[in-house]
């Protein structure tokens, strides 16, 4: 059995599900203990912990279950694969050398062929460049030390130990499909949740503490020009290069772990 479905080497996924649940479990709690449970769901952070628990636990089963690790090269038709030989000097028939010649998948392939990889890249689009954005948004931006110590631990799960788990996970699970399902994926949820924070303030809503804005650094109705700049820099920059920082370093990542292992005769 291929090593990414050993069930050993499940566990320390399975944790890191199981770490994510707690926390999301632990937030939710404490919102309804506070009084606060119908403002849990307004904040951009607890879109993407819910996200990041479900690719967490998505990974679980694609390495208990999946017989074999999803391919991100195509078999290409016999035509392309078929390389003649010269004939031979004596004058013989050209026997064929057949050689498997991978190449990208096309839009098609990745959304009919591999259906398992294809929603796991699509996860982890939006968990990993979204659990970086958080963490680094929180600690710039909204962090509060006047905070009791429980909530002080709440926020550093939520915007540190979620991250985490990420970063150990791209050591631990094979590169993605595609690259730019990530992105795809990554760009859409950032233009929803965006217009969500914009229908937020439109509709005269307001959170837990009565401010008419989820975030303090996104405000349209009092500063649309300076929060618009803001939403392209994350969304359009910031973001982007996380998606491409994420599929680079777990490609090197698996490299680096196929490299090492003993040659098969």
């Amino acid at each position: 059995m291929d090593d990414d479905t050993d069930s050993t080497n499940s566990l320390p996924a399975i944790g890191r599900a199981v770490t994510a649940f707690t926390i999301v479990l632990w937030s939710i709690i404490q919102y309804a203990v506070d009084g606060i449970i119908q403002w849990w769901l307004i904040y951009a952070t607890h879109w993407i912990m819910l996200v990041v628990m479900v690719y967490l636990f998505y990974t679980v089963a694609i390495l208990r279950y999946t017989p074999k690790p999803c391919s991100n090269t195509r078999q290409q038709p016999e035509s392309e694969m078929a390389l003649m030989t010269p004939p031979n000097e004596e004058g013989g028939d050209a026997s064929p050398s057949v050689q498997t010649l991978p190449s990208p998948l096309t839009w098609r392939q990745i959304v009919c062929s591999d259906r398992v990889l294809l929603t796991e890249s699509i996860l982890r689009g939006i968990a990993f460049p979204g659990a970086v954005m958080i963490s680094f948004l929180y600690w710039i931006t909204a962090h509060d030390a006047s905070v009791s110590i429980g909530l002080k631990l709440l926020a550093l799960s939520e915007h540190s130990v979620m991250l985490l788990l990420m970063l150990t996970d791209m050591r631990s699970i094979r590169p993605t499909t595609d690259v730019r399902v990530m992105l795809l994926s990554f760009l859409t949820f950032s233009l929803i949740y965006t217009g969500w924070s914009l229908i937020f303030e439109k509709a005269h809503l307001h959170d837990e503490h009565g401010n008419p804005y989820i975030y303090a650094v996104v405000r349209w109705r009092e500063n649309g020009p300076v929060t618009g700049a803001y939403a392209i820099l994350l969304n359009a920059l910031i973001g982007p290069a996380t998606v491409f920082m994420c599929h680079g370093w777990s490609t090197y990542a698996k490299s680096k772990r196929e490299d090492s292992k003993p040659a098969s005769d």
